[in-house]
């Protein structure tokens, strides 16, 4: 219709009315073209506010699941240094209690924390530039490579110490039906009881280093997440 009526004013030669018309039109295509990049932002910005609440809310579980890790770690190591102590003080002194506690909590190695969901997703799609935050999208790459570190730390660990736990695993066997003299005995040597409790010790504590410095990494990106939650929320609103 509005080109019909462009084309009449030309045969008229009533150019005014032809240049109003073009005018119309140049604003029309300008405004269509504001109203879609409008529409596109708000898309954008309500998708990434959706991905910052997905990634807080995944992250938020990944740091509680690892300081209940980490607490739960933190008092197997202090009973079995102190079960440690007890069997290898002269004479050995381990009661019921230390033995129960021994037999609960001595190889009590929780596995490390995953990786999120969410941000393995944004990886696997692609879709890392839709976190408009560089310093956040900085901090989730490398937040999971530590977390891959830990994983690897943590099999290697438990790889190399494996054949050393023999001795305290044959003495919880033993301990569930004999005395402790005699399930010491059994166990084997004195001298290779010393060194797996040692290096059991040893694991604990390399356990429980590789869970605080993750917890510490997860703090500062859920400070960060946080953040830009409140950011993301009150732009798409």
């Amino acid at each position: 219709m509005l080109f019909r009526r462009i084309s009449e004013h030309v045969r008229h030669q009533n150019w005014t009315a032809v240049v109003l018309d073009f005018a119309i039109v140049v604003v029309g295509v300008f405004i269509g073209i504001q109203v879609s990049n409008w529409n596109e932002g708000r898309s954008a910005t309500a998708r990434e506010a959706q991905l910052i609440q997905d990634l807080h809310r995944d992250f938020l579980a990944l740091s509680n699941e690892v300081a209940e890790k980490s607490a739960l770690l933190q008092v197997s190591k202090v009973k079995f240094s102190e079960f440690a102590s007890a069997v290898t003080s002269e004479p050995p002194e381990l009661d019921a209690e230390m033995q129960r506690e021994f037999k609960e909590t001595g190889f009590n190695l929780p596995p490390m924390a995953a990786q999120s969901a969410t941000y393995e997703q944004l990886v696997s799609s692609g879709d890392m530039n839709l976190i408009s935050s560089k310093d956040l999208r900085g901090l989730l790459v490398e937040h999971a490579l530590l977390t891959r570190r830990m994983h690897v730390l943590d099999q290697q660990v438990r790889e190399w110490s494996r054949p050393y736990v023999v001795p305290l695993v044959r003495l919880t066997m033993l301990l569930s039906d004999q005395a402790l003299e005699k399930a010491l005995s059994g166990a084997g040597s004195r001298e290779d009881l010393i060194v797996a409790l040692k290096i059991h010790e040893a694991v604990f504590a390399q356990q429980l280093a590789l869970f605080q410095e993750h917890q510490a990494s997860f703090s500062t990106l859920e400070e960060l997440l946080s953040a830009e939650l409140r950011r993301t929320t009150a732009v798409s609103t």
